[in-house]
């Protein structure tokens, strides 16, 4: 039987064609091998310059990629390709890469103020809705037409807050996030949209108004003001609403610190109207407590768009994502299991609060340095501001879900908070990839010397830092740090996978799982596997 054509055989002198292209190729991989060594012991001789260290990390990867190729075979093809490819060029005109046209554009739709950023305007229009919201509420009556010392004609007195209140909106704004996402404890809630009692007990404490001594500013008046405020979202849960402990919203906040402006330095007389003692409340007390608690007065662009613009909408994060999209969705798609009644597709597809943590348990994202308080700092960050602050069941989902480009955020803010190996780093150790450098060290650590956590300790570095400045200097920039952190998530899933197929021991001890991105991707079934047998008891 003629099974084999006679070109199918393999001859002599293609042999020996085989032959010379295997010696070439292992010339050139020498050659490379000996510089990325060079290149290791001009850092270990002169100091680990940032400008060594990535040139080091290029070496490495560029010898990391040689693969063995036929390059006569491929001159065939490559021209062919070449051909194709001038038709293309003919008809495409060059065009610059543009955050507009790459993987976060469609967080444009996600986003109230239809845009990349927190504009402005969306700002504004938060104020806007916030404030008309606040004024017309019934714990605020009591200053409407309310005549002071220097308006004797009786002028609506809140109506001349709104320039000082716009004035520190975002101060404001600080300081709602950070008490909405403030608890005691160990376990992380649900809700850290709004603040609670305790947040707000906490709040009183550290701005300083409570008065020892005095029968007025005691911690029970301040206590009043809540519950007032609240009293109207108690009895609107009262009436059919779904019960939920009480807590402030950003226009009920608004509301608490003009009583308490009113009760600390109009009543006391330190001031003379409404609109001086809350622009001294917040210029004053508000601003000290940010500073205190909050630690980015001086930064507040850290949580927000000087971020998003230095190490999320640039071409190197961008292309991470791109190259890593199939694990991306895999993961993503699997973690937004619960079912968002009321709501459009667009908006079920998102990612909650509490889903988002059940994917940093799993995964064990947190450790000493990282802890579920900064987990949490992540996804409040990652999300787009909304306008009305909730009143619609669209707004609410916004408010506590993201979308997937806002999930592409929290893994981007995650990387670059989180302590990860370097390129420089994973070459010193002689591994491919930081979950099994990570696992290498793990692998080396005994109950009384946790190698692990001391290499954490000795790369731990600030992550709270002014982006823009320019003498900050990372150890990394972002889409490194993203991809080492997918490399953790990858591991994860891979070593579990394994093991359920039997192929290697509990944890995947003493093998090696390739782990290597964007080379590895994570598939749905794999992922699902994973999240059912972490989820199955739960």
């Amino acid at each position: 039987m003629d099974l084999f054509k006679r070109s199918d055989y393999v001859t002599a002198a293609h042999a020996t064609r085989v032959y010379q292209a295997l010696e070439a190729f292992s010339e050139k991989f020498e050659r490379r091998s000996v510089g990325v060594h060079s290149a290791l012991a001009t850092l270990r001789g002169h100091g680990h310059i940032h400008e060594r260290q990535r040139a080091f990390g290029a070496l490495l990867r560029e010898l990391q990629r040689m693969r063995f190729v036929m390059e006569e075979e491929a001159l065939e093809i490559i021209t062919a390709s070449v051909a194709v490819e001038e038709v293309f060029e003919k008809k495409a005109a060059f065009k610059a890469w543009s955050v507009d046209d790459s993987v976060w554009k469609a967080r444009k739709n996600w986003c109230d103020g239809r845009a990349l950023y927190e504009m402005d305007d969306l700002f504004e229009a938060a104020f806007r809705s916030d404030w008309s919201s606040a004024t017309a509420s019934p714990a605020l009556a009591l200053y409407k037409k309310e005549s002071t010392s220097t308006d004797e004609a009786g002028a609506d007195a809140l109506s001349e807050l709104a320039e000082v209140m716009w004035k520190h909106f975002r101060l404001f704004l600080q300081l709602f996030d950070w008490y909405s996402m403030w608890w005691a404890g160990q376990v992380v809630p649900n809700n850290v949209f709004r603040i609670g009692k305790q947040a707000f007990k906490r709040l009183i404490e550290e701005l300083g108004v409570v008065k020892k001594g005095s029968q007025t500013l005691t911690a029970n008046t301040f206590e009043q003001v809540f519950l007032q405020v609240t009293a109207v979202q108690e009895k609107a849960s009262n009436e059919g609403g779904e019960a939920v402990a009480p807590a402030l919203n950003r226009m009920e906040t608004l509301q608490c610190l003009v009583r308490i402006a009113d009760l600390v330095f109009l009543r006391t007389g330190e001031v003379g109207t409404l609109t001086q003692a809350c622009d001294k409340l917040l210029s004053e007390n508000v601003a000290r407590v940010v500073a205190k608690d909050f630690r980015f007065s001086t930064r507040p662009n850290l949580y927000g768009n000087a971020f998003r613009k230095l190490n999320c909408y640039e071409k190197g994060t961008s292309d991470a994502i791109l190259e890593n999209m199939t694990t991306l969705k895999s993961i993503f798609n699997q973690y937004c299991y619960s079912d968002k009644d009321g709501v459009d597709n667009e908006l079920r597809t998102s990612m909650s609060f509490e889903e988002y943590n059940v994917f940093v348990r799993d995964f064990d994202i947190c450790d000493h340095l990282f802890t579920p308080r900064d987990a949490t700092l992540a996804f409040v960050w990652a999300r787009l501001r909304v306008i009305d602050d909730g009143k619609s069941k669209r707004s609410r989902a916004r408010l506590s879900n993201l979308s997937f480009e806002c999930f592409f955020e929290v893994l981007c803010r995650i990387a670059m908070m989180k302590v990860l190996p370097t390129d420089m780093e994973l070459g010193y150790a002689e591994q491919e990839d930081a979950a099994n450098f990570f696992a290498s060290l793990a692998a080396e650590s005994s109950p009384t010397n946790d190698v692990l956590r001391k290499w954490r300790d000795e790369h731990r570095e600030t992550w709270d830092v002014d982006w823009e400045d320019e003498d900050y200097d990372p150890r990394q920039p972002c889409n490194r740090a993203f991809a080492h952190l997918l490399e953790l998530l990858v591991y994860t899933v891979e070593s579990f996978y394994l093991e359920s197929l039997g192929e290697i021991g509990g944890g995947g001890k003493g093998v090696k799982v390739a782990a290597y991105v964007p080379t590895v991707q994570l598939t749905a079934k794999k992922v699902e596997k994973f999240y059912l047998s972490k989820n199955r008891k739960r």
